[in-house]
């Protein structure tokens, strides 16, 4: 039995809602004075492709030389686990400096509110 679609499908998925987050991340911030950086797209997207890259040479090794192969699976966990981390870091971390404004200017009470829940 080959699980190899139903891995494909579950990995891609995966993948698909990483960029997802990420993107709802850059559009609820977009236009605020805690929009995503620049840098910080570049930094994402080039994990991204990393990650994507390192599986993709991972799953080619692992069909030539499964004993070789562990070392970019393992790499390749480690890649995307800092990403969600990063990404985790992140969006948190902009709530919290937005949550810190909001109590301590109430000019800017509903404006921050609406970016927050921006859907």
């Amino acid at each position: 039995v080959s699980y190899g679609v139903e891995a494909l499908t579950y990995v891609l998925n995966y993948f698909l809602l990483i960029a997802l987050l990420f993107a709802r991340l850059v559009a609820i911030f977009k236009g605020t004075a805690m929009q995503v950086s620049k840098g910080f797209k570049v930094i994402f997207w080039c994990m991204y492709a990393s990650i994507i890259v390192c599986g993709v040479f991972a799953g080619w090794l692992f069909t030539i030389a499964p004993s070789s192969a562990s070392i970019f699976v393992i790499g390749n966990g480690v890649l995307t686990f800092s990403l969600m981390v990063v990404l985790t870091y992140a969006f948190v971390y902009k709530l919290v400096v937005v949550h810190r404004s909001d109590a301590s200017e109430n000019d800017n009470t509903n404006e921050l509110k609406r970016v927050i829940t921006k859907s």
